[in-house]
């Protein structure tokens, strides 16, 4: 390979002058790029690292003009321009970035001047190109890295305080301004611990990268006007070359959010305020009404009550329940609308479900002269599990504001399956009433709470106007939605549709409902309650049975007697009584560690959400809620028959 100097030899092979050669040969050996130019700004030489860093041969590039050389190496590039100074007497530098013969580009550091002779006449000009690439793009990153900071300082919707290393005031961005209502110039240099409401803000700043708890003492920053700006602080060093220089404190400004935190606290305490007075109007309500329903009960049941006193205790019977439904509307409105009703998966037969609601309107159907019709597609599993409680509630409403709209015609009540997914069935119910009907324009109040569609002066027919509103409800909780449609004076139909699954195969299978001989003994039945009414209600319904009753005024007489004699069969539990309530008395009854442990059924006027589940999960055996029924208290009875804790297993045979 020729290591000769390039063109120590002019064009036509002639021998340069010494000073000539001289020239050339530190050209070609210069690191960096060196192109020389003619008295004409014609090129007349360029080095090798010229054709290393840029790609083009001397023989492409000698003979270009000036112009033709800035074209060539800036074609297609904005990234700077040629010095207007470029070409005259005076030395000039800038940085550009030009283009590589392979279309790539690199940064340049160029820098030019004039050559003379010994004359002092121009001789050429010389323009030296250093490859500046790798410091540009760290200049890049740089500043980048300067302008993210610039932005995250000012931008910030947090307080950014930069601190030196005794807690001097560096810089603060705009937030931290308006918390201080100071500008940056007037803190520049100060003490900050009288603005951060500490003695001495510099230990704290020097502890908190070891300890972040101490960024707790740091809880306000004062505003000139006096006031105090509560903040939520964290603090991190400012590291350079690997030394600590001092701290960024950000401080956060959470007044507005404690005072929604505290608004929220407020809502809490307001809403369990809520629920306590709910429990405790339900329970004070629930107790007389029990009271009053059961005598009256017991009052019909005497064959000696005729005539016109049996018809005045079939009225307060019927403004009993009248009552109770509204109580009871009421306080399911309030649950739901706290939103503290939850979705309960459980198996259910559709068929079976339809047939009891429809057996329970049916009293009043038949003395009205109403058809009732029931039809469930075929395509509906046998077997369904879903929230029975819930639909059952929906359809009860429905059909007894259809049965109470209705004077003469027919109800239809139907399922039909919309769609199947896997497991996942969407059914729609439908009742189809021939009533009274509504309205076009009384349509859109309907599903209103507290809306009654009739005057309060003139209605013929009672309830709260919560049932509607309830149902809506409901049936969201269970994925659907409830639509109606009406016609004056010819009936209305309500259609909804719920989320339900398919009970998988051995759910589906008859249920073997245990049978209660005819060998069942009395009962010894001890009764924790302190409402003298309710004692007497449930102890008579219980004797007319045929069981032996005992009476305790509150949970510690239920104790004292169990220790006493423990010979009880069943305890019926009050959840609310003087002295010792429900609740720790069953936890002392377990406490006990009886060898015959009695079967418990709460007792409660409450009723509300999770009443019955505390009651359960607490180890009491069923629940019962006031006011009872005889029919409620039969059922509760035959649980116990059906369970282990029956001492009496040889009456009970499970019927095929």
């Amino acid at each position: 390979m020729d290591n000769r100097p390039i063109s120590q030899t002019g064009n036509q092979g002639m021998v340069l002058p010494p000073e000539r050669a001289i020239l050339a040969s530190v050209v070609s050996h210069n690191p960096n790029a060196l192109v020389l130019f003619d008295n004409e700004q014609r090129i007349s030489l360029i080095n090798r690292a010229f054709t290393v860093s840029f790609g083009w041969e001397e023989a492409e590039m000698r003979g270009k003009s000036a112009a033709e050389f800035s074209q060539i190496m800036s074609s297609g590039i904005t990234g700077g321009q040629w010095p207007d100074t470029l070409w005259s007497k005076e030395p000039c530098s800038c940085e550009l970035e030009l283009r590589k013969r392979d279309g790539q580009t690199l940064f340049v550091q160029l820098t030019g001047y004039g050559l003379e002779d010994d004359g002092g006449n121009q001789a050429g000009y010389l323009i030296s190109l250093a490859d500046i690439s790798e410091r540009k793009l760290f200049e890049l990153k740089l500043q980048e890295t300067i302008e993210r900071y610039t932005s995250l300082k000012k931008y910030n919707h947090d307080a950014v305080i930069s601190l030196d290393l005794e807690g001097r005031v560096i810089n603060y961005n705009n937030v931290a301004q308006r918390m201080l209502g100071r500008p940056v110039e007037e803190l520049v240099g100060k003490d900050f611990s009288p603005y951060a409401l500490v003695d001495r803000i510099g230990p704290i700043l020097a502890e908190a990268h070891r300890d972040a708890t101490v960024e707790r003492i740091l809880t306000g920053i004062q505003h000139s006007s006096g006031s105090v700006c509560e903040i939520l602080a964290s603090i991190a060093p400012i590291i350079i070359n690997g030394e600590i220089t001092g701290y960024y404190m950000i401080a956060k400004d959470i007044s507005e959010q404690k005072k929604l935190l505290i608004e929220k606290e407020a809502a809490e305490a307001m809403t369990r305020a809520k629920s306590e007075f709910l429990a405790m109007m339900s329970h004070e309500i629930r107790n007389p009404m029990n009271g009053v329903i059961g005598m009256t009960r017991l009052l019909l049941s005497s064959p000696s009550l005729e005539g016109e006193l049996r018809e005045y205790v079939e009225l307060i019977r019927k403004s009993g329940h009248s009552l109770l439904n509204i109580v009871n509307d009421v306080l399911d409105f309030t649950r739901l609308e706290s939103g503290k009703s939850e979705l309960n998966h459980e198996p259910f037969r559709l068929s079976e479900l339809t047939g009891e609601l429809l057996a329970i309107q049916m009293p009043n159907a038949v003395q009205k002269g109403l058809k009732l019709e029931v039809w469930n597609d075929e395509r509906i599993p046998a077997q369904l599990i879903g929230d029975k409680s819930k639909l059952s509630q929906v359809l009860l409403n429905l059909i007894g504001n259809a049965v109470k709209f209705t004077d003469s015609g027919s109800i239809k009540v139907s399922f039909r399956l919309v769609e199947q997914r896997g497991d996942q069935l969407e059914l729609e119910g439908v009742i189809e009433d021939t009533g009274i009907g509504i309205s076009e324009s009384e349509l859109p109040q309907l599903f209103h709470p507290f809306t009654r569609l009739d005057n309060y002066l003139t209605r013929t027919v009672e309830g709260s106007g919560l049932g509607l509103a309830i149902s809506r409800r409901l049936v969201e909780i269970m994925g659907g939605k409830i639509a109606v449609r009406s016609v004056v004076g010819e009936g209305s139909t309500f259609t909804f549709r719920v989320v339900c699954r398919a009970a998988p195969l051995e759910l589906a299978a008859p249920v073997r409902v245990p049978q209660v001989s005819e060998n069942t003994r009395p009962l010894r039945v001890l009764i924790g309650e302190d409402n003298e009414i309710n004692q007497l209600v449930i102890r008579k319904m219980l004797e007319k049975s045929g069981h032996h009753v005992v009476l305790a005024a509150n949970g510690a007489e239920v104790l004292e007697e169990i220790r006493r004699n423990n010979c009880y069969d069943l305890i019926l539990l009050d959840i609310l009584m003087p002295v010792m309530n429900g609740m720790e008395t069953m936890q002392e009854l377990q406490a006990l560690q009886l060898d015959r442990q009695p079967y418990v059924i709460a007792v409660t006027a409450n009723a509300l959400k999770g009443d019955r589940e505390a009651c359960l999960a607490a180890g009491m055996d069923d629940y019962l809620s006031k006011p009872i029924r005889r029919d409620m208290l039969e059922q509760a009875l035959a649980k116990y028959w059906a369970s282990p804790k029956n001492n009496l297993t040889s009456a009970i045979d499970y019927g095929e």
